[in-house]
């Protein structure tokens, strides 16, 4: 497994094109309506990405 496939459970992501990795106690996206519970965990260098940022 890539490092880039490496995923956490502390973030998610929704559908939005744009900002669309959001914290796990979030429990849906306000623009886009996804539910935290049906999407998948964001991956590790996307929240990286986030917290350099």
């Amino acid at each position: 497994m890539a490092f880039s496939d490496i995923t956490t459970p502390d973030y998610w992501d929704c559908e939005c094109p744009t900002d669309y990795v959001h914290r796990s106690f979030v429990s849906s996206c306000h623009l886009c309506g996804a539910l935290r519970e049906e999407q998948p965990d964001s991956r590790r260098t996307e929240v990286d990405q986030l917290e350099t940022v």
